[in-house]
C-alpha cells in the first residue's frame, strides 16, 4: 500500500468517522442535472481557515470566508466553484474558495447565498 493509500484510508477511518472526529451534515448543491442532496461526514475547522488565510494572503475571496468545511473529495466529483451556492443542513452558504489536498477538499464559505 502506498503512502497516498494510507492517507486516504486514515481520512475515512479516523478524520471522517463520526465516531471519532467528524460530524454528519446534510448538503444541497447544484449539480449538472439539478439539485443534489446528500449526507456526508465532514469537519468545520476555524484554525485551518486562519492558516489558509495566512498562506494565501492574495486570495481576496478566501479572505472573505467565515467558515471552512473539510470533506472527502468523493462527495464532490466536480470541485465546488467560486460563488456556488451550498446549503449545509438548513444554512445557506456561498463558496469563496476550494482547495484540494490528498483526497480532502477544503471549502471556504461565507454565510448567505448569491
Amino acid at each position: 500500500m502506498s503512502l497516498r493509500d494510507d492517507i486516504r484510508s486514515d481520512l475515512n477511518s479516523i478524520f471522517f468517522n463520526p465516531d471519532e472526529l467528524a460530524e454528519v451534515h446534510s448538503f444541497t448543491t447544484q449539480g449538472s442535472s439539478g439539485l443534489i442532496t446528500f449526507s456526508a461526514a465532514c469537519n468545520f475547522d476555524q484554525d485551518e481557515l486562519m492558516n489558509l488565510k495566512q498562506t494565501y494572503t492574495n486570495d481576496a475571496a478566501l479572505n472573505k470566508a467565515t467558515v471552512l468545511v473539510l470533506i472527502n473529495e468523493c462527495w464532490f466529483p466536480n470541485r465546488p466553484r467560486y460563488r456556488q451556492d451550498l446549503t449545509i443542513d438548513t444554512q445557506k452558504y456561498m463558496v469563496q474558495s476550494c482547495y484540494w489536498e490528498l483526497g480532502l477538499l477544503k471549502i471556504a464559505l461565507t454565510v448567505g447565498a448569491s
